[in-house]
């Protein structure tokens, strides 16, 4: 398992941190799927493309904030949904489109980014569970990214796994729902009650400080 999560990427002669590698595969993916979407909807092209570069936007923007406002990267994901989904909803409102129709989009490709982010975290070690008999083992190179020397060595429980495969049961559901309502908000809203529920749930078995 040591040999599997490593903190970065090697490609060639160039490391690549994991985090950043699957956040940006994840943004991909929410990307092809609200273009192939949009393709068969109602929904113009150009829209899907502004309301991804808000989404690409404040993911980094939001996170460049709170580095400056703490002096520390500390990514909180709740942060990130909901300005994600507050700035979508402005602009397609004001840009006269289809406000339901746009958020289900919006709302299957922010919850596909975050399956690879769960993922990301799994790799470098943060949002990590509490210690158990058998779990997660991060090693010596995951200490120099930021994870705690005392917990080096010590099996911990895969919370991040729990919440990627959740969030891509999230996605399954919301594009079945999609399909069969027509894209007028329902999923939007199964995506926030299932986070909600899931994130309550899997607080009980976190391990980190925050």
């Amino acid at each position: 398992m040591l040999k599997l999560l490593r903190p970065n990427f090697h490609i060639g002669n160039r490391v690549f941190p994991a985090f950043q590698v699957l956040g940006l595969t994840g943004f991909a993916m929410g990307t092809v799927y609200v273009f192939v979407a949009g393709f068969f909807l109602p929904f113009p092209v150009w829209g899907a493309g502004v309301g991804l570069a808000v989404g690409f936007a404040v993911l980094f923007g939001v996170g460049m904030l709170e580095k400056w406002a703490k002096g520390r990267e500390d990514i909180v994901f709740y942060h990130h949904l909901l300005s994600f989904l507050a700035l979508n909803a402005v602009w397609i409102y004001f840009a006269g489109l289809d406000l339901a129709m746009g958020m289900d989009l919006m709302a299957i490709a922010i919850f596909l980014f975050t399956v690879f982010g769960r993922i990301g975290c799994l790799f470098v070690g943060c949002c990590h569970g509490q210690p158990t008999i058998r779990g997660i083992v991060y090693g010596e190179r995951h200490a120099t990214c930021g994870f705690p020397h005392h917990l080096l060595g010590v099996p911990l429980i895969p919370v991040q796994l729990f919440e990627a495969m959740a969030h891509l049961l999230i996605v399954v559901v919301g594009i079945v729902l999609s399909m069969a309502t027509g894209f007028v908000g329902y999923t939007l809203f199964w995506g926030l009650a299932a986070y909600g529920v899931v994130r309550y749930a899997l607080e009980f078995i976190r391990g980190d400080a925050g």
